[in-house]
C-alpha cells in the first residue's frame, strides 16, 4: 500500500494507492483512493493552538 500526502486543489489531501490481484497472483490494475484531509487539518491545527495556549476556547 502506497501512502502520499499531497495538495489537491488547494486543499490537503491523501492518497492511498493498491496493486490489484488476479485470483493466480498476477497484478492486473491498481486502485487509487484521494481522500480530502481539510477536517484532520483543522482540528489538528485546532489542538495544538489549544495546547500552546494562543488559540480560543471554541
Amino acid at each position: 500500500m502506497l501512502l502520499r500526502q499531497l495538495d489537491y486543489q488547494g486543499h490537503p489531501a491523501g492518497a492511498y494507492g493498491r496493486v490489484i490481484n488476479d485470483f493466480s497472483g498476477k497484478p492486473v490494475g491498481i486502485l487509487e483512493l484521494l481522500i480530502d484531509r481539510s477536517a484532520a487539518v483543522a482540528a489538528h491545527q485546532h489542538t495544538l493552538l489549544y495546547i500552546l495556549g494562543t488559540g480560543g476556547c471554541c
